[in-house]
């Protein structure tokens, strides 16, 4: 049996499920909780797999609670634990493992991003129809005679957050129209599907550009558009990366290079641009 905190958005709660089956024997439960983003959005149909919904108190309690209390028994190697290592001078992503004597391990909360982790032959992830239903309704209104490109831009907490001492780790402007032109030179007819929690932001900068679709869906929409397509251009967000990853037919997908730490030149997360990517650094 393996037990795991979940945490953070449907991105990351994304990286977490396809690393717990990725660990997995075959048949072994899991037992997680604050999955409910994920399961909001992915049809897992997954009889080995079981959240529970807890409230905000209740997470925070058996957290502390249970959470020590396995920690202690991994410690003295009555169950198992498994701990992901981060390091920004490690050539590769790395996680250590202790066993224990009783065939339980407790996974500490982590994020687990990158393709280093995963095994896909051991997870299958599908968005629910709906959610594809609505995506292809829209695509259709686009038609046939253009090649989509999802274009997706990251602000909202990124503008307020903090990395290595600076604020704000939201992409530039330049990094997508250099990502964009870039497709035009590969592809013809582009049409530029953007996805954003700041749609504003989005109808300014992009204004000039045509042909183009600004997207006010919910989360799982958005998902669900970048999977339909062909051509991606990825933010620094776990988001992104998995509709990247979910796309049926990827032929360009377009990753800014040292993720958070793209103002100092520094990679904040080892191994999270994958091996199918095209990786192009980033000039303010």
């Amino acid at each position: 049996m393996i037990i795991h905190f979940a945490d953070g958005r449907l991105g990351n709660q994304l990286f977490q499920y396809a690393f717990l089956k990725t660990i997995a024997k075959d048949k072994e439960k899991i037992i997680t909780c604050n999955m409910d983003k994920f399961l909001e959005v992915i049809d897992c149909n997954d009889d080995n797999f079981k959240n529970f919904h807890l409230g905000k108190y209740q997470r925070f309690f058996i957290k502390i609670s249970i959470g020590k209390f396995l920690i202690f028994l991994s410690q003295v190697k009555l169950t198992g634990y498994i701990k992901q290592n981060r390091s920004n001078t490690s050539a590769l992503p790395f996680y250590t493992e202790k066993k224990g004597v009783f065939p339980i391990k407790f996974i500490e909360t982590n994020f687990f991003q990158s393709e280093m982790f995963l095994n896909p032959a051991k997870f299958k992830i599908e968005i629910k129809k709906n959610y594809l239903d609505s995506a292809n309704k829209i695509f259709e209104k686009i038609g046939n005679g253009f090649n989509k490109v999802f274009v997706h831009i990251r602000r909202g907490d990124y503008l307020f957050e903090e990395y290595l001492g600076e604020i704000g780790i939201d992409l530039p402007k330049s990094y997508y129209f250099k990502a964009m032109n870039l497709i035009r030179k590969y592809i013809e007819a582009p049409f530029f599907i953007f996805l954003s929690d700041d749609p504003s932001f989005v109808e300014c900068c992009f204004q000039k550009e045509k042909n183009k679709y600004i997207s006010r869906n919910n989360m799982a929409v958005d998902l669900a558009l970048m999977s339909l397509c062909e051509y991606g251009i990825v933010s620094n967000s776990s988001f992104s990366w998995w509709g990247a990853y979910l796309m049926k037919n990827k032929k360009k997908v377009i990753f800014p290079k040292y993720w958070y730490g793209w103002k100092q030149k520094i990679e904040s997360h080892v191994g999270i641009q994958p091996s199918w990517a095209e990786v192009i650094d980033i000039e303010e």
